[in-house]
């Protein structure tokens, strides 16, 4: 499917009766994640589109959102919002799922956590960690190394090069993690 054949009329509001999820799909389910979906969703809305393909029966095949779609479904909603892809392919539509599925771009620890901060200013960990795909003891982790004082580990590690030239390892002050001290 070329990309110029993607248009807006493709976008469409479904029956969640109509959708069934892939047989195929290859991703895990998680009950605690399916937890934190239906709470996303309750809070936020369908955000994000689900990605259908007609199958002959005339139903619908989820290539992108079989999660979404469970969630949707124990949280009794009658329709989404579905980017409608035809008739492709089962394997157009595979491709297409580990794409979306796949292509992840790498965190920024350092924006994350001070994203983290931003918010747990106004809202608690514990609350964060019912919508956000981390456990309470993550984003306590992840607001750590925003709280960390990186002047003073670069002083430890000055110190320490001389001392520790049979180890070389240093360990941090502030959370005790040890790594190896580098010329």
């Amino acid at each position: 499917m070329e990309s110029n054949e993607l248009s807006m009329k493709n976008f469409k509001l479904f029956k969640v009766a109509q959708l069934n999820t892939a047989p195929w799909n290859y991703k895990e389910n998680d009950e605690e994640m399916t937890e934190k979906l239906m709470n996303n969703l309750r809070k936020n809305g369908q955000i994000v589109n689900m990605l259908v393909r007609k199958l002959d029966s005339g139903k619908y095949e989820v290539v992108d959102g079989n999660h979404r779609l469970e969630a949707v479904k124990r949280l009794e909603w009658k329709e989404v919002v579905c980017y409608d892809l035809g008739k492709v392919t089962k394997e157009q539509a595979i491709e297409m799922a580990i794409g979306i599925n796949e292509i992840r771009f790498p965190t920024e620890i350092m924006k994350l956590a001070e994203n983290i901060h931003a918010l747990n200013e106004k809202t608690s960990l514990e609350e964060l960690s019912k919508t956000l795909p981390f456990s309470v003891e993550e984003l306590d982790n992840i607001l750590k190394s925003y709280k960390f004082d990186w002047e003073e580990i670069e002083n430890k590690i000055g110190e320490s090069k001389n001392e520790l030239k049979e180890n070389r390892m240093v360990e941090c002050p502030a959370c005790g993690h040890k790594f190896e001290v580098k010329e």
